[in-house]
């Protein structure tokens, strides 16, 4: 399938805002002593990137929601994102977690992956990947915030 400029464009920021965020845990896997926690995310940004990438090869015509579609939005997190990696060392680790569960949010809150439309099965199924996974996110981090506090 041949996508139009525009979705090509939101599929590119996507995997660029997932490679992102898997740098970021990357790096905190570096700065942070419980560097395994970091690492299974970093890793699951990079498979996160590697779905929205397989978007490409749906078949089926992709639809841009236009009204949700604020690439701005995410060049602004990708921008966030960019910024807390020149600021690893600055952040004590309950304050790092707070930031990445902020972020992890606003992929949900912006509703990132409903932009697209499709009757293809393959591209619902990968959307509602994206989203699960990210939920699944939230979870881990809200945990691990939880622990890092009471410990």
């Amino acid at each position: 399938m041949d996508f139009d400029e525009t979705e090509k464009n939101f599929i590119d920021i996507l995997a660029a805002q997932e490679e992102g965020v898997s740098s970021l845990y990357h790096q905190y896997s570096l700065a942070f002593t419980d560097n395994s926690f970091w690492k299974e995310l970093s890793v699951d940004e990079s498979i996160h990137k590697s779905w929205v990438m397989a978007l490409y090869s749906s078949r089926e015509k992709i639809f841009i929601d236009q009204q949700h579609f604020e690439v701005e939005a995410i060049q602004s997190n990708i921008a966030y994102i960019n910024k807390l990696k020149t600021e690893i060392k600055q952040h004590s680790l309950v304050e790092t977690l707070t930031l990445v569960l902020d972020i992890e949010k606003s992929f949900i809150e912006k509703d990132c992956f409903k932009v697209f439309e499709s009757d293809s099965a393959e591209v619902k199924r990968i959307l509602a990947q994206l989203e699960t996974a990210t939920i699944e996110h939230i979870h881990k981090i809200e945990v691990e915030l939880n622990i890092t506090r009471n410990s």
